[in-house]
């Protein structure tokens, strides 16, 4: 998959606005879970109940649709719109505007990414997001009732990446590694008190 397309074929409308939505609901998942290391405990365990990686890849095909749809608009905007009216997620639209305002850094430089590194400042938005109030923000649209009933059917027209999965669970060790040495550089500060 190329990561960073963001093409449009007038001649394949659906074909090229199915492409472009998978490519930045991958930039968008990419940098959700880059951010896992950088969470508060706290975050990252609303995290863990919340988003499994099924869930986080439906939540990133909602979320980048919606910034399609209706902050790029456009030609590739109204072709998007029209596969999430096939899926029955405008009836989302109106969640996913409230939680807009806390989301809308990271979900902007997650879309507009041309680089890893691009991909890495988008992941540190969405840490800082999360941490300030955005997981309740994020709750209200996994737990939506149209939400829960269209994610089977995005995934089977989308399904969840095995390279999302590995990811997932490359940054899960790379925050555990990280908090067991937190844990072993603290432990002498404790012995001495």
């Amino acid at each position: 998959m190329d990561l960073f397309y963001r093409g449009y074929d007038p001649n394949a409308r659906i074909t090229s606005a199915a492409k472009h939505l998978s490519a930045a609901a991958a930039r968008f998942a990419v940098s959700i879970v880059r951010s896992i290391p950088n969470l508060p405990d706290a975050a990252w365990a609303e995290f863990q109940r919340l988003l499994t990686v099924e869930a986080l890849w439906s939540l990133c095909l909602v979320l980048a649709g919606w910034l399609i749809a209706t902050v790029v608009g456009g030609l590739i905007g109204l072709a998007v719109n029209g596969l999430l009216i096939i899926y029955g997620l405008i009836e989302l639209w109106d969640q996913v505007k409230g939680i807009a305002a806390s989301i809308q850094q990271w979900a902007t430089s997650a879309y507009e990414a041309q680089s890893d590194a691009d991909l890495e400042r988008a992941a540190k938005h969405f840490a800082t997001a999360l941490s300030a109030g955005g997981i309740t923000a994020l709750e209200v649209v996994v737990t939506h009732r149209v939400f829960r009933a269209v994610e089977v059917k995005l995934r089977d027209r989308y399904p969840t990446p095995d390279w999302l999965r590995k990811q997932y669970e490359e940054e899960t060790r790379k925050r555990a590694a990280a908090r067991k040495l937190e844990q072993k550089l603290s432990l002498p500060e404790q012995v001495g008190k």
